[in-house]
């Protein structure tokens, strides 16, 4: 009786786990980032695709496709992405920084400027050099 008692508990302990959105986000999440580092960015898509689903406001997941579908050359899909991230979490630096850059090879200069002036005032690390192109414009 007792290793039945045991048995049912751990199956709702595991089922309840498997039901958490965060967990299930998060799980898909890291798939992605497998993914990405194999450069397989359509199938690193399809991962971040599933951790959005089950966690709509994933700041992290929108700024992660967005970076595989600027990989795959879908330019405006990843402006929405990186958009989407910023509108989940504002002091996202790296998205602001990868939504100038697309701004930029858009000859958007005003509005990549602008990012990259964000990015910059939240210490992105690599934004300087882009930050110092907005000089010549201005």
């Amino acid at each position: 009786m007792k290793r039945l008692f045991f048995i049912a508990i751990a199956g709702v302990v595991f089922f309840s786990l498997g039901c958490d959105p965060d967990k299930k986000a998060e799980k898909y999440f890291i798939e992605g980032n497998q993914k990405f580092k194999q450069n397989d960015f359509k199938g690193a898509e399809a991962f971040y695709d599933k951790a959005i689903k089950a966690k709509p406001d994933y700041a992290e997941a929108y700024k992660q496709r967005g970076r595989a579908r600027y990989n795959q050359k879908e330019t405006k899909e990843a402006l929405n992405d990186f958009t989407k991230a910023i509108e989940f979490d504002k002091n996202m630096a790296e998205a602001y920084y990868n939504r100038g850059t697309i701004y930029f090879y858009m000859n958007d200069v005003e509005n990549a400027c602008k990012d990259f002036r964000k990015a910059k005032e939240l210490k992105y690390p690599y934004v300087d050099d882009n930050y110092k192109i907005c000089n010549y414009y201005n």
